[in-house]
């Protein structure tokens, strides 16, 4: 099971001996991988959805330190869990899973979260729950995604920091300028067109802010 460059991503930013789960894990690519290099003490993998789960057990059948279940979100979550891995969902659905399974998070230290859209809600939502911002990475694979590290801890930040992350503004790398150029070019199209005063404002609005990142 080769890793897509996100999921390569992610396994690096899996910190050594620890116990994660790994939430809507799809085939199981990344916890096995994890099993095989001996990079966790303990893992866990679910699916909601009875054929996606199937094909999951299938595949991890071998690794015997992955636990596997067909659950939904963290509801079935190992109290032995101290490290949540969700990808390819949007933002909306990964902060409903947090917000309303929230006591499952009592033993959870880190988080590494990326989602297919709506950052903004993630980081929002992890930062009222008691987590700080550690790490970011963004990876193109036809589509700009953002990987977000967090750990428990406080930490101040303002609305351009979870709108595009305050560790992709620190650094600036060539991949996210391109991305935040690309994003004023399409805002900039849009005002070409015939569109209400109230859409026109919005979209000054958004350009404004992408000019100060």
């Amino acid at each position: 099971m080769k890793l897509s460059r996100r999921l390569s991503e992610i396994y690096n930013l899996v910190e050594m001996d620890c116990n994660l789960a790994d939430i809507g894990s799809d085939h199981g690519q990344l916890v096995y991988q994890l099993a095989i290099n001996n990079r966790c003490h303990r893992l866990f993998a679910n699916d909601n959805k009875l054929g996606p789960f199937i094909k999951l057990k299938k595949n991890l059948a071998s690794c015997t330190k992955i636990e596997v279940s067909l659950s939904d979100g963290i509801s079935e979550l190992p109290s032995y869990i101290d490290t949540i891995v969700i990808a390819g969902m949007g933002g909306d659905l990964i902060s409903k899973i947090l917000i309303t399974q929230k006591n499952k998070l009592e033993n959870v230290n880190c988080l590494i979260l990326a989602p297919n859209n709506h950052s903004y809600i993630v980081r929002k939502t992890l930062h009222e729950l008691g987590y700080y911002i550690v790490q970011e990475k963004l990876v193109y694979e036809r589509h700009y995604y953002e990987i977000i590290k967090f750990k428990k801890g406080l930490q101040d930040y303002d609305e351009l920091d979870y709108e595009f992350g305050p560790c992709l503004r620190q650094e600036k790398s060539a991949l996210f300028l391109k991305k935040i150029s690309c994003l004023r070019a399409k805002k900039e199209q849009l005002l070409q067109k015939n569109l209400s005063i109230k859409r026109r404002q919005e979209i000054i609005d958004e350009i404004k802010r992408l000019k100060q990142v």
